[in-house]
């Protein structure tokens, strides 16, 4: 979008230069000489310099939108990985246990955790640091092997 806008004001200024050489064409005096070569130059010198920079800048957004793309590809890819990990973990020797409890005064909710073969015994406190939606627990149970 950003590169069509510069084309577009690239092919005014070729219009502009176009013109130039029609209307210089025909003024031959000192005037024309000056304008031509003081304020004519430097709005040329002015617009050749403002596009290739504004290219540059268009070409480096271009890359930068491309690097973001591409990483919200791997975090939506991370969290399904995540996502799936965390309803169905292959860690042998773990153990399951479900977290029932409130999310809000009014819904409750079951959140599964894992927990290593030593931290079977000690399930009910770290279900208050494992889960992160639940406020209230109500009740921790053992749901078995992973």
């Amino acid at each position: 979008m950003f590169l069509r806008e510069i084309d577009e004001l690239e092919t005014f200024f070729k219009w502009l230069d176009r013109l130039n050489i029609i209307v210089f064409n025909v003024w031959h005096d000192k005037q024309a000489d000056a304008y031509k070569n003081g304020a004519m130059l430097q709005m040329e010198t002015l617009y050749r310099t403002y596009i290739s920079d504004m290219r540059q800048i268009a070409n480096e957004l271009t890359t930068i939108q491309q690097q973001i793309e591409e990483g919200q590809q791997e975090i939506e890819h991370m969290a399904g990985e995540i996502s799936e990990m965390k309803y169905h973990p292959e860690i042998e020797g773990c153990y399951q246990a479900n977290v029932a409890g409130l999310i809000s005064e009014y819904e409750s909710t079951v959140e599964p955790i894992a927990l290593a073969p030593d931290e079977v015994s000690q399930m009910k406190e770290l279900a208050y640091q494992r889960t992160r939606r639940i406020k209230e627990i109500e009740d921790v149970t053992l749901a078995g092997p992973l």
